[in-house]
């Protein structure tokens, strides 16, 4: 059977027209199907896809098996019809999601199409409209067709007519050629107001009449006749109609001509037009060309106010899409300042104004635990007051973001050509930004009304002016025409059209995101604009007029500070100084170091010419990179200066005075130096093009152009010139660098405004100052304290019985009153309530007791003064964080033997060494069997690799004890020891001892690879020589070697043995005995040299703890208060706010005198740490069971032996006493005396062990002899 040809889906087409597209075809196919008699559900369905075309096929291949046809509708027999579920899988796919809302703005906003017919835009109106669900879509299609259509005539039908349906279009409108008119407004109108201007054509004066609705330019024929006769007609011409006609003008071609107005010449098109058949024509000069000769100015139809009314409302913006995440340095301790009292009579006024922040949701309040707590300064204002944040510490913990500042240089260059120009202002700027929820805790501040804390970027972060700069540029970044500085918007374009077009995109761009604008202090459509101290124009940059007339009227300076302040102000608009170093040289030599102060005629003449030039300063033009560039360069005793000029205008001035040095210089050196000075400072212009440096030091020109070597100094100057593709010219007496055009200013009195970094920085300084105590405060206080007032009544009257003054009555004989205050001879007598304050003020210094009690005693005295002053300086955090603590610490407690070998394993690294190596070191604690396997890295996922390899040999042991070093701080150790199933156990921190074991091998191995070194060898080659003897060698605290102890049999390392009758002893035993006899010795030895004594600190004690020596200032102890919150043996757990750490007990302090911390949070800072870290099993060997060892018949065995008279090791067959103590250091490390113990009996669990030291194994001394 052959298929008829039926032409395929088009899936690609215009956009939403898909679906109407696909009805239409399937309607078409199922005619078709109809015609052929196909009825069967699959022979339709496999119709369908072969006929739709391989991209619907593609297109239904990737619908689910639902969508297919398993399950949907079902045919009249109840079986599923696959036909209708994939006819209507494919419907659904191509059909849009309806939108009723967008597609009715869509429909309004559809216009007709310059080469669009009539026909085809009512087509179009059709196919928006059916999803649009108008009631009446014949009546919005009419209404929109006239609001939309391109045609005058169509417009006059609607307005003649009363029409009924688009067919009324249809019989009146056929002509498809209207659709591309051209409209002229006005051909004559004698009553209208008209505005004409002269041109100049062929060098012939020509009236042209303005008509900004005119699409073209019309010329009458007998202007044409008059000014071009013999310039050719060209054609053929659109029809052009006058507004309001349906009779197009008879026109007879057009002519291309130059026209000339006010030194602007442009290129230009006029329709000649039959004047013989129009009744008063004119020439027409058309909107494109009135706008381009600068004739017409486009400004807003509407006021920005009413298109933009939200951007301009009450209220602080909220900028969506941009939340900013301040940089925290975690490391940074957090700091939760005092708080500052707010006084009494502003308090309505702050409470007010938080409650207005909140309302704006610019803060919000905070309950529970903080880490950071900001002082607030109140600074008052008009109305109310300001509320500005100390964030001076909290500073210290934020990272500051590097953005690149645009500079008065780039936003020059960006305006170069413009003419029309605007300013916006962004109210509340900062405000505008909201605050990372994460960032917001350290913005915190105190209030007497409770914790507040930002939600929006504020002032006083010290990041916030790079943050807020680079989050509006790249809000703007896409608009060209608009650049931000900080939180002024400046708005240029070349034509107030293209002007027009930057505003509107930024208005809207701000308004979209939610900005909100200062209307007050924004300025639009303005052909000058004063922007940063700057007058912005079509000609180029000036400065403002204010800032120059304020320094003509400014008297001359009258000290060194106001001389600094002249010059400070001056170099502000230095760039339109030519030779600013020169002229200022007799003004900067008076603030050199001892320089006398003396204001001759020199320096009234350099004050003179500086407002001279500031009288007479130029407009700097814009920098134009298409346009030619040169430098003048010029060179003075005193200074050099250069001048970036283009076409002769001048860009910009540069200068800058010589050092005493350079002063020394030869002229030719100066004036080489001069060059090279001007060039690297207009580097920004001038790298990467030509240009040309004109000198006036025609010496110059032979040492810069010749290949002959000069000397050091000028060739160091020609290699920085190198990268330049410059060329140096000669313009002998040229008068470009003469001090002509300069300004400078002086600060006079102006109207007050409000500063608030001004105010912020001022009032921050002022609260800093450590607060200093006046006799009038004093005497205040002595009226208000009562006591005192007894006193004064006692020196009165002589009458000492009342027992309130009991204590000044001793010096009765020594006070006195005087103006309302009590003296002990020449001593003020201080009040209760400021007493505390006095040794405060006496103490800023942190002088030790004596001295701070030397200082009070020259000026003040009251009772208890001595005690108070001890009490205070001992209790002074930042004194006891500066002094060392005792060097004494607790007596050591030895770690256990463990009861068999390769049960508990200690584990560490050496290195890294010269090659980039490191050794990780694995030891049995049992047996001081060691594994060393060499890594390239320390990463966790090396050390689980070889660990595994280790353990394939020996087996996995049940505990692994490591420090908290990164690879086992991790989840992957975490989840290596779940794998295999032993216990994790990490030392306390900066604690190495608990790990002595590994430590102390270590330094072994550390020997023995110097060693190798020294002898030329290398050490990787040398290790498994190393490691064998050291395995086969017995071990000086077990007397056992660790291959032994590990393997039950002993180990050949290549020395002739003698065979020995065995050891009656068992290996076990011996080793116990042993292990236990060396670990006793050492712990008496270290306890005795170390001072040990019990720590005395317990949970709630406050405490400072030791921190790293950063550098010479750094202290002992961190000055922050920690408070003790758990002890484990002598592993403390002390906390501040949510932060905790665990230590040794060695690295506290307690804290003399009463101390708060907030500890509401309890947040680990070790949280992973095991709490069992270095204070594990407190009990010595032999603790829980006696232990019954053989001995002599004869050997006593129940006298404890003295640890002063023990002897230093026992022999192999132990006939020396073994019954022995523990020194009893206190009750807490009091222990049962040993007994002996039988051999088989189980080993008993010793306690945690200390770094151990070394001697040889006793059982070898009859050997040796």
């Amino acid at each position: 059977m052959s298929l008829p040809s039926f032409p395929a889906f088009v899936v690609q087409g215009e956009e939403g027209s898909a679906g109407i597209r696909w009805k239409k075809w399937i309607d078409k196919l199922e005619n078709m199907l109809c015609g052929l008699d196909v009825t069967a559900d699959d022979r339709k369905k496999a119709l369908l896809l072969h006929y739709a075309g391989d991209e619907v096929y593609e297109i239904f291949d990737n619908f689910s098996d639902d969508q297919k046809g398993v399950d949907a509708v079902t045919g009249a027999d109840n079986t599923p019809n696959t036909y209708q579920v994939a006819k209507k899988s494919q419907t659904d796919y191509f059909t849009p999601k309806q939108n009723v809302a967008y597609d009715t703005f869509k429909f309004r906003g559809t216009i007709q199409q310059p080469s669009e017919t009539i026909d085809a835009y009512i087509t179009r109106l059709k196919t928006i409209a059916h999803r649009c669900d108008f009631h009446d879509v014949d009546r919005e299609i009419l209404g929109q067709l006239v609001q939309g259509c391109s045609s005058s005539k169509v417009r006059q039908i609607f307005h003649s007519t009363q029409i009924d349906d688009e067919s009324t279009v249809d019989e009146d409108y056929d002509n498809p050629y209207y659709s591309s008119d051209e409209v002229v407004f006005s051909i004559s109108n004698p009553k209208s107001k008209s505005l004409s201007v002269e041109v100049h054509i062929f060098n012939k004066p020509v009236p042209l009449l303005i008509d900004t609705g005119a699409s073209v330019s019309l010329m009458t024929f007998d202007t044409y006749k008059k000014v071009c006769p013999k310039a050719p007609l060209y054609g053929p011409c659109p029809l052009i109609f006058a507004y309001g006609s349906d009779v197009p003008l008879p026109i007879i071609g057009f002519v291309t001509t130059d026209v000339n107005y006010n030194d602007q010449r442009i290129p230009a098109k006029f329709y000649v037009v039959n004047n013989n058949k129009v009744n008063k024509a004119n020439n027409l000069m058309s909107l494109d060309m009135a706008e381009t000769l600068g004739l017409v100015h486009f400004t807003f139809a509407l006021s920005p106010d009413d298109k933009f009314h939200t951007l301009f409302s009450n209220g602080v913006g909220k900028i969506k899409d941009i939340s900013i995440k301040l940089h925290i340095d975690q490391s940074v301790r957090p700091v939760a300042q005092r708080h500052r009292r707010i006084p009494f009579h502003v308090r309505k006024d702050v409470e007010a104004e938080l409650n207005r922040l909140e309302k704006l949701d610019i803060i919000e309040k905070i309950e529970g635990p903080t880490p950071w707590v900001s002082p607030v300064v109140v600074v008052p204002k008009k109305q109310g007051v300001r509320l500005c944040i100390d964030m001076r510490e909290a500073n210290k913990a934020i990272k500051r973001e590097k953005h690149i500042m645009p500079t008065l240089d780039d936003l020059i260059a960006d305006l170069n050509g413009s003419t029309v120009f605007s300013k916006l202002d962004m109210s509340n700027a900062y405000h505008q930004l909201e605050l990372d929820p994460e960032s917001r805790y350290i913005t915190t501040f105190s209030t007497h009304v409770g914790l507040r804390r930002y939600k929006r970027l504020l002032f006083g972060v010290n990041a916030a002016a790079e943050i807020f700069q680079n989050a509006i540029a790249e809000l703007l970044a896409d608009i060209p025409g608009a650049k931000n500085l900080s939180d002024d918007i400046i708005i240029h374009g070349k034509t107030q059209a293209e002007h027009d077009v930057a505003l509107q995109a930024t208005l809207q761009q701000l308004q979209n995101h939610g900005a909100k604008l200062n209307r007050e202090k924004c300025v639009f459509s303005v052909s000058e604009l004063t922007f940063f101290g700057h007058i912005f124009g079509k000609k180029g940059v000036a400065a403002s007029p204010d800032k120059v007339s304020t320094i003509i009227n400014s008297p001359p300076p009258t000290n060194v500070s106001e001389v600094r302040s002249l010059l400070g102000m001056t170099q502000y608009v230095a760039r339109f100084i030519a030779n600013y170093a020169t002229i200022t040289e007799p003004l900067r030599n008076l603030t050199k170091k001892d320089a006398p102060w003396e204001w001759s005629e020199k320096e009234q003449q350099a004050f003179n010419c500086l407002k001279e030039t500031l009288t007479n300063a130029k407009v700097m033009s814009y920098f134009d990179q298409r346009k030619p560039t040169k430098i003048l360069v010029d060179a003075s005793p005193v200074g050099l200066g250069a001048i970036l000029t283009q076409e002769g205008k001048i860009i910009c001035y540069a200068s800058r005075a010589l050092t005493p040095t350079e002063q020394r210089y030869s002229q030719t050196d100066r004036e080489m130096l001069a060059v090279v000075y001007g060039v690297e400072h207009f580097h920004l212009y001038l790298y990467g093009s030509s240009f040309t440096v004109v000198t006036d030091h025609k010496p110059l020109l032979g040492i810069v152009n010749s290949q002959k070597p000069t000397t050091a100094r000028i060739e160091r100057w020609r290699l920085r010139l190198m990268p330049y593709e410059m060329s140096l010219t000669y313009a002998p007496g040229r008068d470009d660098l003469n001090p002509a055009d300069y300004i400078s200013r002086h600060p006079q009195s102006t109207p007050q405004r409000e500063n608030k970094g001004e105010e912020y920085i001022n009032y921050v300084a002022e609260n800093a100052v450590p607060v200093a105590m006046t006799k009038h405060e004093v005497r205040i206080e002595t009226q208000r304290d009562d006591q005192l007032q007894k006193v004064m009544r006692a020196i009165q009257t002589g009458q000492w019985q009342d027992g309130d003054v009991s204590d000044f009555a001793r010096f009765s004989e020594e006070l006195s009153m005087h103006d309302g205050l009590i003296l002990r001879g020449h001593r003020l007598v201080i009040p209760k309530t400021l007493r505390q304050k006095v040794i405060n003020i006496a103490h800023q210094a942190h002088q030790g007791i004596v001295k701070t009690k030397q200082c009070l005693r020259e000026k003040v005295w009251f009772p208890r003064i001595d005690t108070m002053v001890e009490e205070t300086v001992k209790s002074c955090i930042p004194c006891q964080a500066s002094y060392p603590g005792p060097k004494a610490r607790e007596p050591i407690i030895s770690t256990p033997l463990p009861s068999e070998p390769w049960s508990a394993l200690a584990l560490d690294f050496a290195g890294p060494f010269p090659s980039g190596d490191y050794l990780l070191v694995v030891i049995d604690e049992y047996s001081r069997f060691p594994e060393v396997e060499i890594i390239s890295s320390t990463s966790a996922k090396i050390v689980t690799r070889k660990l595994e390899t280790i353990f394939s040999r020996q087996g996995i042991p049940k505990t692994v004890k490591t420090d908290n070093g990164p690879p086992f701080h991790g989840q992957e150790f975490s989840h290596f020891a779940t794998q295999f199933g032993f216990h994790h156990r990490k030392i306390t921190p900066l604690w190495p001892e608990a790990n002595g074991e590994a430590e102390r091998f270590m330094r072994t191995l550390d020997q023995n690879i110097r060693s190798s070194t020294a002898a030329n060898l290398n050490w990787k080659t040398q290790l498994p020589t190393f490691l064998r003897q050291y395995r086969g060698t017995p071990h000086s605290s077990t007397g056992v070697s660790p291959f032994e102890a590990l393997t039950k049999r002993k180990m050949n390392i290549g020395l002739p043995d003698c065979s020995l009758p065995l050891d009656p002893i068992p290996v076990h035993t011996r080793m116990i005995h042993n292990d236990f006899l060396s670990k006793r010795k050492m712990t008496e030895f270290t306890d005795r040299k170390r001072h040990t004594q019990l720590c005395d600190i317990n949970p709630g004690d406050h405490v400072l703890v030791k921190q790293k020596k950063l550098n010479k200032l750094s202290t002992p102890y961190s000055p922050l208060p920690y408070v003790v919150i758990k002890k484990k043996g002598s592993m403390l757990t002390a906390q501040r706010g949510n932060h905790s750490i665990v230590r040794n007990s060695s690295h506290f302090k307690p804290i003399q005198g009463d101390h708060t911390v907030n500890n509401d949070v309890e947040e680990k800072e070790d949280d992973d740490e095991e709490e069992d870290g270095e204070a594990e099993a407190q009990a010595f060997p032999y603790t829980s069971q006696t232990r019954k060892l053989p001995v002599q018949p004869n050997s006593p065995t129940n006298r404890p032996v003295s640890p002063a008279h023990s002897p230093r090791r026992p022999t192999a067959m132990f006939h020396t006493p073994t019954t022995a103590r523990v020194p009893n250091t206190s009750p807490r490390h009091s222990q049962p005396a040993m007994t002996p113990a039988q051999p088989d009996r189980p080993d008993a669990s010793p306690p945690v062990r200390p770094q151990r030291q070394r001697h040889a194994p006793t059982y070898l001394e009859d050997y040796e002899r």
